[in-house]
């Protein structure tokens, strides 16, 4: 383990010793749709900013 990192680590093992990462779905489809969405509107936006500006 790095020096730097020790402190994160300490940390983590005192008071995420019990923790367990669960993964829901219904969670994570917002985000599914978002993204995508975000990136056809930035990338019309910004070719239409490019073509402005040509």
């Amino acid at each position: 383990m790095e020096p730097s990192q020790f402190p994160s680590r300490a940390v983590s093992i005192f008071l995420l010793n019990d923790f367990v990462a669960v993964f829901h779905w219904k969670e994570f489809i917002p985000y599914l749709i978002l993204f995508p969405l975000i990136g056809i509107l930035s990338r019309s936006k910004f070719h239409s900013v490019i073509l402005d500006h040509l």
